[in-house]
């Protein structure tokens, strides 16, 4: 059975798996889409205790670079030390590529880009803004 989501909260399930047109009217659990990406981060900066405004701060940064996805860090892990934001590519190059870390949108976005620059990405072009 695939998830058919109808509209953003809204949903039905289809019987029978998978189907090929069942992503041209939506996306599917295999591809959510940036939509439950956004929401299931509100929930985790909700479950976390995320200072105001660094959802936005997440989101400003995916928009201005689709291919990274952020997220904002209280610090304190050892992979995760620093209290800011840190973004990893949605398709990583490598298993256990490291997140890069900006300490505002600023910094995050020119990490992002400075890592984009360094990838190798089978001649794709980065697609930060």
């Amino acid at each position: 059975m695939a998830y058919h989501a109808e509209r953003p909260g809204e949903g039905s399930l289809i019987d029978g798996g998978p189907t090929a047109n069942c992503s041209e009217s939506g996306p599917t659990l295999a591809d959510p889409g940036l939509a439950l990406a956004w929401r299931n981060r509100r929930i985790l900066s909700m479950r976390l205790g995320w200072p105001a405004g660094a959802v936005e701060v997440c989101e400003q940064v995916e928009r201005e670079c689709p291919d990274g996805y952020p997220n904002y860090s209280l610090g304190g892990s050892r992979e995760r030390p620093d209290v800011g934001y840190y973004a990893l590519p949605w398709k990583p190059e490598r298993l256990g590529q490291r997140p890069v870390f900006g300490i505002d949108a600023d910094a995050l976005m020119t990490a992002i880009r400075t890592q984009e620059r360094k990838l190798r990405r089978g001649g794709a072009p980065c697609r930060c803004r």
